[in-house]
Order: C-alpha cells, then sequence, then structure tokens
C-alpha cells in the first residue's frame, strides 16, 4: 500500500477524493471501499465526491484527459 500511495503522488498531507463512475446507488461501492481501506491505513484526509463523476460532469465540473507526470509521494503509515 506505501509503494502504491508513493506512486500516485500521495503525500502525508495531501487529500484523496474518490469517485464513482457510475449512476446508482450500488455504483458508489468502489468508492467507499478506496475511503475505508486508506483510512484503515491511518490516512484521514479522504472522502467521495458527492453524487460521483457524472454529477460532476452534469454540473459542470472541470476534467481533462492529459497525461500529467507523477512526483513520487512521502507517504507513510502512521
Amino acid at each position: 500500500m506505501k509503494r502504491t500511495m508513493e506512486k500516485s503522488g500521495v503525500n502525508n498531507d495531501s487529500a484523496i477524493v474518490f469517485y464513482a463512475g457510475g449512476t446508482k446507488s450500488k455504483d458508489f461501492r468502489d468508492g467507499a471501499l478506496g475511503v475505508m481501506t486508506v483510512q484503515f491505513y491511518a490516512f484521514e484526509n479522504a472522502a467521495i465526491l458527492d453524487g460521483g463523476f457524472a454529477s460532476w460532469k452534469k454540473d459542470g465540473g472541470t476534467t481533462s484527459t492529459t497525461k500529467t507526470k507523477v512526483k513520487k509521494g512521502n507517504f507513510s503509515f502512521k
């Protein structure tokens, strides 16, 4: 988990927002599982995007398909 978090650019002071790709209530299971997983490892600053990705786009939230280079994070277990 430490390596995955660091490879994803997560630092100890980062905020992580998980989201659901679908629109049905069962689609939010993955986001909830993500939050619970990182909280299990004592990472507290995690949330689920209210309404999921579909709602974000519908409400005019910005998105990008531009690839970015991720700088290795400094995540560590507490």
